[in-house]
């Protein structure tokens, strides 16, 4: 496991090279992703602009997703709450406790902050229709939402055998 602080730290080197090369008067940018798949940006303006619009092409990318997988061996690996009773026999609340336990397991533990709100920190298998925000599945998400958030984690981290019982 990669420390955070190893991880600022070269980042903040990146990030000075890439300011060395502009003060040279050559356009450059870094750009580097999250651990939960979203893109980071520094640099001259023009590079970033070009690669902010084009970034759903990029997560789309055969190549970029096989390199994701690459920097997170375990990934799919990670054990996720087992589904019992199945999600359409649960009530508002009980899919409520089990869409938040999936989503902070996925985030890394139970005790890590997830950052809700923060587009940043929005994991990649998040469904469209579900609103990511500040108060997380605490307001505004439906049954039909939280079930949706439980199966898009399921099937990103390729526990689809747990999927197909709900």
């Amino acid at each position: 496991m990669v420390r955070k602080r190893d991880i600022e730290s070269a980042i903040a080197s990146l990030q000075a090279h890439v300011n060395k090369l502009r003060a040279w008067g050559l356009p450059a940018a870094v750009v580097y992703s999250t651990p939960q798949g979203g893109l980071i940006i520094y640099g001259t303006n023009a590079i970033c602009d070009v690669i902010e619009a084009h970034k759903d092409e990029i997560f789309q990318r055969e190549d970029y997703r096989e390199l994701f997988d690459d920097e997170e061996p375990g990934r799919r690996n990670i054990l996720l709450p087992e589904i019992d009773p199945p999600l359409h026999e649960r009530n508002f609340d009980s899919t409520k406790n089990l869409a938040l336990s999936v989503v902070k397991t996925a985030f890394g533990g139970l005790n890590r902050k997830i950052g809700w709100g923060d587009p940043a920190n929005k994991p990649v298998w998040w469904p469209v229709e579900v609103p990511w925000t500040a108060r997380g599945i605490q307001s505004g998400v439906t049954t039909q939402g939280l079930r949706q958030i439980i199966i898009a984690c399921y099937h990103h981290f390729g526990n689809e055998i747990q999927v197909c019982h709900v």
